[in-house]
């Protein structure tokens, strides 16, 4: 349960980030905004995450914009590897059960 309320918490706060972007229209280079510093923990990790795989980029004065593109080729690639984890989990599960019933 504590799982499931970490990850939620983690969703909303990348939501929260990706939308202080989008409502500011920082989605190319010429429309880049200061780079927000957020108020909570989690909030800040979402950034720096986001800024290392590229989906929030920085301009050379220091403002910054969210790269659509790379966003969702970013969520894309976490929601493939997600659902191999799951398939994976499944398929042990599976195998044990299979072993159990033998």
């Amino acid at each position: 349960m504590a799982t499931a309320a970490i990850a939620a918490a983690a969703a909303a706060a990348q939501r929260r980030v990706i939308e202080t972007f989008r409502i500011s229209g920082a989605t190319s280079p010429d429309a880049a905004v200061t780079l927000p510093t957020p108020d909570r923990r989690l909030e800040r990790k979402v950034l720096e995450r986001l800024l290392r795989v590229g989906a929030v980029r920085e301009t050379e004065d220091g403002r910054a914009w969210l790269d659509e593109p790379v966003l969702a080729a970013y969520r894309r690639k976490r929601r493939t590897r997600a659902l191999a984890m799951i398939g994976g989990v499944v398929a042990v599960g599976a195998i044990a059960l299979g072993v159990t019933l033998a």
